[in-house]
């Protein structure tokens, strides 16, 4: 089950890899606004789907890594 869980989240590493290769300039036309008052351009969805490609990554690394946990004792 651990090795489905980590596919997955290599699935979805990968496939918002590829969003962002493919989309990259419509993911950098809008950007973060925080309440009307506060402008994050530099912050744009090309920033959100790589940072969800990585953090998938990384949770798909720990799943793999993960040593199976030993019986308790009594």
């Amino acid at each position: 089950m651990r090795m489905l869980i980590g596919l997955f989240f290599i699935v979805l590493a990968v496939v918002a890899g590829v969003a962002l290769f493919v989309a990259w300039e419509p993911l950098g036309e809008y950007y973060i606004v925080l309440g009307r008052i506060i402008e994050l351009p530099w912050f744009t969805l090309r920033a959100v789907v790589a940072i969800f490609a990585v953090a998938m990554a990384v949770r798909a690394v720990t799943y793999f890594r993960r040593t199976p946990e030993a019986p308790s004792q009594g």
